[in-house]
């Protein structure tokens, strides 16, 4: 589970991404990380304004954009080392790391995936599992 928060936050802002082409990379990978997307994306899921998001904000968040709920995908957020003041919630400046290294992570795997730098993965390109 360790990429599924930087699934979600990828899935959460579909809408906007489509909306706004200049948050797309070469490619069509999202940029989460520029034009404060990523705080955007917090306060859509800090429903009761707190400033922190917690589990059931968080598995509401996860079902509202149709991702599995369940608590392997919660705690990869909440105990995934990123909860630091161990509050059992996740502040903006938490979850805007955890979405950074999450993205890091994915852009990681699918870089290793594209064989030839198009900044695309073709049917020619060899997947491994």
């Amino acid at each position: 589970c360790s990429v599924v928060g930087a699934s979600m936050v990828f899935a959460a802002g579909a809408s906007a991404r489509r909306k706004n082409n200049r948050n797309f990379r070469k490619g069509g990978t999202p940029r989460l990380t520029g034009s404060g997307n990523i705080e955007r994306i917090f306060e859509e899921l800090d429903t009761d304004g707190s400033g922190e998001i917690d589990q059931v904000e968080i598995r509401e968040g996860l079902t509202r954009i149709g991702l599995p709920s369940g608590d392997d995908y919660v705690q990869d957020l909440l105990q995934g080392g990123y909860d630091l003041d161990n509050s059992k919630t996740i502040s903006k400046k938490e979850f805007v790391a955890y979405v950074k290294d999450k993205e890091q992570a994915m852009l990681k795997v699918f870089k290793s995936m594209d064989k030839d730098g198009s900044g695309t993965i073709s049917g020619d390109e060899e997947f491994v599992a």
